[in-house]
């Protein structure tokens, strides 16, 4: 087993996979980034910008007293027509933190980060004296000091940790068809779904929750609407992410995709009008990371690390018309599955 580094490609030797934790993983966590809890949700959202941070720590006296990530700024960005200035960051921030500790595992983080819905992961240094925990309960500080956080991590870098000590070896070591190969015995092993599958539990559970669709698999945007629709659009039904089309003869063409970050750096931030900006400006639409029906989970966890992306559209045989989106909360969620199972 080897321990992935911050830099890409480069690893080092590291402890057994059961014993990486992550104190083992530093390397690749972030800087906490911090802001006065009266500081306004326009400041928020700079400094997201300037220091490419997709969650910010909200503190008051020393101590932090929530967290703001970018789905609390376009939830609210939606409620005030974009303009955030009259807002303040406790009133966008999300008071409840799970915290882990440099002793937590990578299962551990995973089952925590599946537990709270988080994106990110913050690390406090040690177990202060807000609350105490092992695996099987684990750190629930509600008002941690700023100086108990050593740093952040995101939930696709743990992942990606998951995913080398899974199939035992990395990609630069092999070929395409060789890791497919390891990826396959491991979903066996572990009894993980393949994307297909997971599009048909996602399916079923879409349905268990009524005509409101809030777990709908997939939300399509023509290239024509505003960043302020597509906004709408990602509140209604919950998602970090659209898929942008073109309709050509009348069949949708994946253009690009929009996420929550995409609309806080790329367009908030820079003070654009949301109303009046085409989506298409502020998509990512350059080397776009896609999957198919027939790749599996692991496959799906290999590809948000190698491509640095939250979210991947599940195409067509042709690669143009989207059935899905797989985000790093359905890869957590999965593996948690697996694991219950």
């Amino acid at each position: 087993r080897r321990l992935l580094s911050g830099a890409a490609g480069a690893s080092q030797p590291a402890p057994p996979a059961a014993a990486v934790t992550l104190q083992d993983l530093l390397a690749k966590a972030k800087p906490v980034v911090t802001l006065d809890a009266q500081a306004d949700a326009g400041q928020v959202v700079s400094k997201m910008a300037a220091e490419a941070a997709s969650s910010v720590f909200v503190e008051d006296k020393g101590f932090i007293v929530g967290i703001i990530n970018e789905k609390c700024v376009v939830h609210h960005a939606d409620e005030v027509g974009g303009e955030l200035s009259n807002l303040r960051a406790s009133d966008i921030m999300e008071p409840k933190i799970r915290y882990g500790s440099l002793s937590s595992s990578v299962r551990d983080s995973l089952e925590i980060l599946n537990e709270s819905k988080q994106d990110h992961l913050p690390i406090l240094a040690y177990s202060s004296g807000a609350a105490v925990g092992d695996a099987e309960a684990p750190i629930k500080a509600e008002h941690a000091k700023v100086l108990d956080v050593t740093a952040i991590i995101s939930a696709k870098q743990i992942i990606g940790q998951f995913y080398f000590d899974t199939i035992g070896a990395f990609p630069e070591e092999m070929t395409s068809e060789e890791r497919f190969n390891l990826e396959s015995e491991a979903l066996k092993a572990l009894k993980l779904p393949t994307v297909k599958n997971l599009m048909k539990t996602k399916q079923q559970r879409s349905e268990e929750k009524g005509p409101l669709g809030t777990m709908v698999l997939n939300t399509l945007v023509e290239d024509e609407i505003s960043v302020a629709e597509a906004i709408r659009q990602m509140n209604k039904y919950n998602k970090g992410s659209v898929a942008v089309m073109e309709i050509c003869r009348d069949v949708p063409i994946l253009k690009g995709i929009v996420t929550e970050q995409d609309i806080v750096r790329r367009a908030l931030a820079i003070g654009l009008d949301v109303h009046e900006t085409p989506v298409v400006e502020i998509m990512s639409c350059s080397n776009l990371a896609t999957v198919t029906t027939k790749e599996t989970l692991l496959s799906c966890a290999f590809k948000m690390v190698d491509c640095n992306v939250r979210h991947l559209p599940v195409v067509s045989p042709k690669g143009t018309h989207v059935l899905a989106m797989i985000s790093s909360k359905d890869v957590v969620a999965y593996f948690c599955e697996a694991w219950d199972k």
